[in-house]
């Protein structure tokens, strides 16, 4: 017979356990995105901004992409966001906290890594203004698979950017999936329009 103590510890541990798997996403497939902004006269630079889909979305020429974090985010956003609550990696605090551990830290640098050696060009877009400025977007798709944590954008920021989308932000046990291009999912992301999408509305 269990006991009121035995008990109590059970559903202790049982509200701790229930805690780690919310914390702690499945490996999932992913497409991930990286739009590289350039501009010709204004000597801005290139400018990269990341937005993600889970693949088993993908179901036309029109698919919603969500914004990715790859940084500017804080240990905070990071576990917020892995527990479903509302983040903006814009706003800060006096006990926000960047010390991530070097794991996480490697993590990030894996998928830096696998995003940049296994992207696929999928579109070029190029905007010419009368004054001579140029501004040239070019378009990458990475498929992996990874433990991303996504959660709704902030009122806050919902209000100063209008992007009222799901948030995602890296977690671990990333890799690159190249099957994806095999697949029927793979032929409405090469044949997306990718220029009426706003991929600088979070310019964070």
């Amino acid at each position: 017979m269990i006991n009121k103590n035995t008990l109590a510890v059970t559903l202790v541990l049982s509200g701790f356990f229930n805690v780690l798997v919310a914390q702690t996403p499945p490996i999932e497939r992913y497409v991930v995105f990286t739009f590289e902004d350039t501009y010709k006269i204004s000597g801005e630079g290139t400018e990269s901004y990341y937005w993600i889909i889970p693949q088993d979305s993908i179901k036309s020429n029109d698919s919603q992409l969500y914004h990715l974090f790859l940084n500017s985010f804080s240990k905070n956003n990071v576990d917020d966001c892995c527990n479903g609550k509302d983040i903006d990696p814009g706003t800060h605090f006096p006990n926000t906290s960047y010390d991530f551990s070097s794991e996480y830290n490697k993590s990030l640098d894996q998928l830096d890594s696998i995003i940049l050696k296994h992207r696929k060009k999928l579109q070029t877009i190029v905007k010419v203004w009368a004054t001579g400025q140029n501004e040239k977007i070019e378009v990458f798709a990475t498929s992996v698979s990874g433990k991303f944590c996504s959660s709704n954008f902030h009122k806050f920021g919902q209000e100063k950017w209008g992007y009222k989308g799901k948030l995602y932000i890296p977690l671990s046990s990333f890799s690159y999936l190249g099957e994806f291009w095999d697949s029927d999912q793979a032929k409405f992301i090469l044949h997306e329009d990718f220029s009426k999408i706003n991929f600088k509305i979070i310019p964070y």
